[in-house]
């Protein structure tokens, strides 16, 4: 997926939720309608072109921000660090994480740091490759070792702003009433996550404290030319309200491929049970008693890919009592490569195994997941299996959010995050993930 096309989506579809405008403030919210034009042009006839126009309704209340279209309305809620997606006709929402979005930028300015990295050490030109100014417009973020201001000068006359970067106006705003002081760090995440505009830009409004009448933004990104026309029109109609009330339902889409597991855990509330060490310890050893080997061994793997503890002593006794079975052999080989061409390897052997012949058969596909995943391939199906045969391998949450987040699905992987931590919260896989989002607010407070 170009990033532009998901940028700029994520402007005006993940908008896809607002529709009315002039200002109008009622209390501690303020409502703006605007007429939101795209149109983009390339030279390339196969580059992916967003053209448009949509009417855009915001509501920027305290610690909340609303967007509606189409009838339909996303709700920011800045408080609890969740974004809702409602439909009010159905009076249902969807539940997801407010972190998606700044780990999906803070992710690909990393990622654009070290390439510049990587071709200035070549000898390379940084800028043939990409524009530290287009690059902060389309993810909102400075490029790590990049000037806050790139080379942006500034002009204001008769109450419009014009910025101006290597000799062309890239945005300009005409600015209308002020904005009332309550709802002003909601005009901040109107600007961060609805409007593509570069950092310096964006701080340089919010200083004005005044509502632009019009706002123009001009992106040229890898051969992709992109105008943006933002409108503010007569504001009619209702105000939505910022709170979902108590007839509102929480519903994921049938598509999402967590959806199954999201309903059983948050919405019938069927939060599974953890193994607990003594039952499933006891349990291996009956099944080795009983000469089933294979499930003995993955008794003892699936309670430590649920609790994230590892019963040394016990784990020991079972494996040591198993490891003269050729599948158990063949699973303890492979499932730690160190390369990709060994985990190729593995997972190929991995594969051989039929793991419908057990009990716990589902705890193979996680392991072969994992492999499958270092080889490079999709194991997402794998680990969703095994998730609906034991909702309860909290592990594979992880490692299919973390697959998700690898491949930039950013809202299926914290989906992914978030229904482990609900069944486990402490569990030590997910101490990277709790860091993750800290450093997001420590880096990008702008975005919570």
């Amino acid at each position: 997926m170009k990033y532009l096309a998901a940028a700029l989506s994520s402007s005006l579809i993940l908008l896809s939720a607002c529709s009315g405008a002039n200002v109008s403030s009622v209390g501690d919210s303020l409502k703006l309608n605007y007429v939101t034009k795209v149109k983009s042009s390339s030279a390339n006839p196969k580059a992916q072109k967003i053209d448009g126009e949509k009417d855009l309704l915001f509501i920027l209340g305290k610690k909340k921000l609303g967007l509606q279209a189409d009838d339909k309305l996303n709700l920011f809620d800045f408080e609890k660090k969740r974004i809702y997606k409602a439909d009010p006709k159905t009076k249902t929402f969807e539940d997801h994480s407010l972190y998606m979005m700044s780990g999906y930028k803070h992710a690909e300015a990393a990622n654009r740091a070290q390439l510049a990295k990587l071709i200035k050490e070549s000898g390379g030109d940084v800028e043939n490759t990409f524009d530290s100014f287009s690059s902060g417009c389309e993810l909102g973020m400075i490029i790590p070792g990049e000037e806050e201001n790139p080379g942006i000068t500034v002009s204001e006359k008769d109450g419009k702003v014009e910025y101006t970067y290597k000799g062309k106006v890239v945005t300009s705003a005409v600015l209308g009433d002020v904005v009332p002081e309550a709802v002003l760090p909601m005009m901040e995440k109107f600007y961060v996550y609805n409007c593509n505009i570069h950092p310096f830009i964006r701080k340089d409004l919010l200083t004005r404290k005044r509502v632009p009448k019009e706002l123009n933004i001009e992106i040229n990104s890898r051969g992709m030319n992109t105008t943006i026309n933002m409108t503010l029109k007569k504001n009619e109609g209702p105000t939505p309200s910022l709170d979902l009330g108590s007839d509102y339902k929480v519903s994921f889409a049938k598509n999402l491929p967590l959806s199954g597991l999201q309903e059983k855990i948050y919405i019938k509330n069927e939060i599974p049970a953890l193994p607990k060490k003594e039952s499933a310890f006891t349990e291996a050893k009956a099944l080795v008693a009983q000469k089933q080997p294979v499930d003995a061994l993955l008794t003892m793997i699936e309670y430590s890919l649920c609790n994230g503890d590892q019963p040394v002593a016990e784990s020991k006794e079972i494996m040591e009592a198993t490891k003269k079975d050729p599948t158990v052999k063949k699973l303890q080989e492979n499932l730690m490569p160190q390369t990709k061409d060994a985990a190729v390897a593995s997972y190929k052997i991995l594969n051989t195994i039929d793991s419908t012949k057990y009990k716990k058969g589902y705890v193979i596909e996680v392991l072969k997941a994992n492999v499958e995943s270092l080889a490079g391939g999709n194991p997402s199906r794998r680990f969703l299996y095994a998730l609906t045969s034991n909702p309860a391998i909290v592990s594979a949450y992880k490692d299919l959010g973390t697959y998700y987040f690898s491949r930039y699905d950013v809202q299926n992987a914290w989906d992914s995050f978030d229904l482990g931590r609900k069944i486990k919260p402490d569990h030590v896989l997910f101490k990277d993930i709790n860091k993750l989002e800290q450093g997001l607010e420590e880096s990008h407070p702008e975005y919570f």
